[in-house]
């Protein structure tokens, strides 16, 4: 390749951790089809968990460790990709294109990247992602829409006391963390077929003075919670997935048992489902608000309530999740469909 066409190549960076790189995951798939993409140059895979990237995180130095794409990639034992041998060194500042695949980019001081590499595009804005990733967020988009009947009730809780005066508000919710994913820790307070008011944390079922106990001892010395009403699970939840201003997949999450939680990592089941006339409008309020503040790809999760009006729940920015899960229940290239979009918005910015 000569220096001209090599100058004209778009060389990325895919900021991941190694729990993205397994097999059932879609940032590889990802990354294999950028390859095939017009100007797709070098792609380079760094763990932001690898301990000789502290430097960049830390002391915000410009040098990272990570390893070509497409060689010595083990999907099945992802923390092997990334032992120190494999590890190249590379210079940030000669790549064009970062790519956050990133579940808690709030551990890793993402929105520092911004300025310190301002000629680089970075996939999602780091800035905004890195607020979309606490819940908080929710709190802040409720007021700013003022109020929107699909969204639910929810509060702050910051300590125990505050939490004491909610449970009496609400009596059924659910508390989550505010900087948590994934489903961890997530507890849901309900009141069983007796009326009954008991907690339940994933399998385990307590009685509700049992959770108040454990509440009052270990959560709010890890964390501040969001709390929110309790919705009907057995409707399922729905995920709906859009990049670029378009929805490339939406599909349904039922629980295991008697789960609050639908997460497949929770044993959630995935069921292919077009989106109702609720979550078409709530995608269409979020998709100029979001290309405003440069964030194009994105996937909300809803629920119904016991009225059977659907509520956004959570919005997932640089780890919407489900495009594989998608391809294989439809037999659709929905993979290769999300690649496009995203490589859509990363040549408009190169």
């Amino acid at each position: 390749m000569t220096n001209e066409l090599r100058s004209n190549c778009i060389d990325l960076i895919c900021l991941t951790e190694p729990s993205f790189v397994s097999e059932y995951e879609d940032t590889c798939r990802f990354l294999k089809e950028f390859l095939t993409m017009e100007r797709s140059g070098d792609i380079v895979l760094v763990s932001v968990e690898s301990e000789e990237n502290e430097g960049f995180f830390v002391k915000e130095e410009d040098m990272l460790y990570g390893v070509p794409f497409g060689k010595n990639i083990d999907h099945k034992n992802p923390a092997e990709t990334f032992r120190s041998e494999n590890l190249k060194k590379y210079s940030v500042s000669e790549f064009t294109t970062i790519f956050l695949r990133i579940e808690r980019s709030f551990d890793y001081n993402l929105e520092t990247l911004k300025y310190r590499f301002p000629k680089i595009h970075i996939v999602e804005d780091p800035l905004w992602a890195n607020y979309y990733h606490n819940k908080r967020h929710l709190l802040d988009l409720q007021k700013e829409l003022g109020y929107p009947d699909w969204m639910p009730q929810m509060d702050l809780v910051e300590n125990f006391e505050t939490f004491n005066t909610l449970q009496e508000k609400y009596q059924e919710f659910v508390l989550k963390p505010t900087k948590g994913s994934g489903g961890r820790a997530v507890l849901s307070f309900e009141k069983d077929s007796g009326g009954a008011r008991i907690m339940r944390n994933g399998d385990q079922t307590l009685p509700f003075e049992d959770g108040i106990q454990m509440i009052n001892q270990i959560l709010f010395n890890r964390d501040v919670y969001l709390i929110q009403e309790l919705l009907d699970i057995s409707q399922s939840d729905s995920r709906c997935a859009v990049i670029n201003g378009e929805i490339v997949t939406s599909f349904k999450r039922t629980p295991k048992g008697k789960h609050y939680l639908a997460n497949v990592g929770k044993g959630g089941t995935i069921s292919m489902a077009e989106p109702d006339a609720d979550e078409l409008q709530i995608v269409e309020t979020l998709i100029p608000m979001f290309a405003d503040k440069g964030i194009h790809m994105f996937g909300i999760d809803t629920m119904v309530d016991f009225n059977g009006k659907r509520k956004l729940t959570e919005i997932n920015v640089s780890n919407t999740a489900g495009f594989s899960y998608a391809e294989r229940l439809t037999g659709e290239p929905v993979v290769a469909n999300a690649a496009r979009l995203i490589w859509q918005n990363i040549l408009s910015k190169n």
